[in-house]
């Protein structure tokens, strides 16, 4: 499944949205929630699940944030389960992906370090919408090993 949620899209909405895929984990299915979105769109707040993670997050203040995150987070529970009737096991992967938001440069106004940081950030969006692409088109080489996020992530991305 894959869902874009605008906006004003409440909690419940996006809860309910993604619930079934909760239960796919639990059926043995590898899955991967993810927020993605400019700096400011509310992502972290929907990803709230990671809070404990946040504190150590690297975070800057921008034109465009005063709080904005200069990281991914990345959250994975590992999940296994049996049924008794049929004597069955199984073992899944939940991943809650908090990604940094895209960053316009410019308007950001970042420069030295920040502007590096900008750079990277944005350089690993860019591989992950390839990896995506990719995947969508049903290429034969995926380019899971171009950043540490999609190569950390090709087991629930279609690997």
């Amino acid at each position: 499944m894959d869902r874009v949620f605008p906006k004003n899209c409440s909690q419940s909405e996006v809860f309910d949205e993604i619930r079934s895929l909760v239960t796919s984990c639990i059926d043995g299915f590898n899955v991967c929630i993810l927020a993605y979105g400019q700096t400011g769109s509310g992502k972290t707040y929907t990803m709230e699940v990671c809070a404990s993670g946040h504190k150590n997050r690297a975070k800057a203040t921008t034109n465009l944030n005063t709080s904005s995150s200069r990281s991914h987070a990345l959250l994975c529970v590992r999940v296994e389960g049996g049924n008794q009737t049929t004597n069955t096991q199984t073992k899944g992967k939940l991943y809650l992906i908090d990604l940094a938001g895209s960053e316009n440069v410019e308007k950001s106004g970042v420069n030295g370090q920040r502007l590096k940081e900008a750079g990277f950030i944005n350089k690993s969006l860019s591989t992950f919408s390839d990896v995506i692409n990719a995947i969508l088109l049903k290429k034969t080489h995926i380019p899971y090993r171009n950043s540490k996020l999609t190569h950390l992530l090709q087991d629930s991305l279609g690997k």
